[in-house]
């Protein structure tokens, strides 16, 4: 199985590169400004998905943690006790967490349905502003989507991980 440096290498090597590609598809089929906020969105959501990866079932100290304490020791403290339950829930590799794009809006669920619904009662006029802009969270979601299939390809397609993995050890040695 993968180590969660390897994943976190393969997300790095493939971030930009897969989201100037998405921004460029955007560009063509709409236009410069939606491909340059597809581009961004995208962006943030791989970055998401490497702090909400499918691997967030297991009390790790990987990219997640880092990201989270980067900001503040409490912010790391509060990341890891919200992730508690799901961990009990979920066990490891499950279908629940390592399913393609279930295991994504499972997690994007966890993370963000509590403060959205939170969000529509204390500020009903929010609504307005996330159906106008439904295109971003879109974009987020497909980022994030995108950043869990090369964690679940690195999982689970055997032969194509271990090339990829011996790839990553030779680049990053």
């Amino acid at each position: 199985m993968s180590s969660g440096k390897h994943h976190d290498q393969a997300l790095r090597i493939s971030i930009l590169p897969s989201a100037i590609i998405f921004g460029i598809i955007i560009t063509i089929f709409i236009d410069k400004i939606a491909g340059l906020y597809a581009a961004i969105f995208f962006y943030l959501g791989e970055q998401y998905s490497r702090m909400c990866s499918p691997d967030s079932d297991i009390d790790k100290s990987t990219y997640q943690d880092f990201y989270a304490s980067f900001f503040e020791f409490y912010l790391g403290f509060i990341w890891k006790i919200i992730w508690i339950p799901y961990r009990l829930i979920v066990s490891h590799r499950s279908w629940v967490s390592h399913t393609s794009l279930f295991g994504t809006l499972i997690r994007f669920t966890y993370i963000f349905g509590l403060p959205y619904f939170l969000a529509l009662i204390a500020f009903p006029g929010i609504f307005k502003i996330i159906n106008d802009n439904w295109d971003l969270f879109l974009y987020f979601f497909i980022g994030t989507a995108w950043g869990d299939q090369i964690h679940l390809i690195l999982d689970f397609i055997l032969p194509l991980r271990y090339l990829i993995e011996s790839i990553l050890d030779k680049i990053f040695k």
